[in-house]
Parts: structure tokens; C-alpha cells; sequence
């Protein structure tokens, strides 16, 4: 887990790596070729807000900084 101000905003398991976030960049993290709704089983609903990053995102450290960066703002302006 990766937590900003307090909050969890990132995982990491057998999923993927998965980042928080809040609208509008939870539906723009979507749109991004090879992401997806983080599910921890097949069988199991999508965990509310999560969303599994691909491996072109998460490789790239610019990409990968502004999705982190939306996530940890938002655990912020929940404080």
C-alpha cells in the first residue's frame, strides 16, 4: 500500500499496481489503453475507485507521477 495524508492511494498485488482515484481522473485513468477496474478475484465486484494502471504507465515515471500525484490531492482535500 501507498498512503498520502493518512489514506491508502496505491496497491500493488497479483492485480497489478492500482491507483485511488476521485472523478474526473478515475474516468480518465480508464480511457488509458490497458487500465482496468481493479478486481482482487475474478469473481469479486470492482473495488470502488481503484484502478489498475498498465505496465506502460507504471514504467513510465512522468505518467506514473501524475496519476499518483491526483491520487494523493485527493486523499488531501479529503483531510
Amino acid at each position: 500500500m501507498v498512503y498520502a495524508a493518512g489514506a491508502p492511494v496505491a496497491s500493488l498485488s497479483e492485480s497489478g499496481f492500482a491507483v485511488k482515484l476521485m472523478s474526473p481522473h478515475h474516468e480518465q485513468a480508464l480511457s488509458v489503453p490497458g487500465a482496468r477496474p481493479l478486481r482482487y478475484a475474478p469473481d469479486q465486484p470492482p473495488r470502488r475507485h481503484y484502478v489498475v494502471l498498465p505496465d506502460s504507465v507504471v514504467d513510465e515515471d512522468e505518467a506514473l507521477v501524475r496519476w499518483l500525484t491526483a491520487a494523493a490531492d485527493a486523499a488531501a482535500a479529503q483531510q
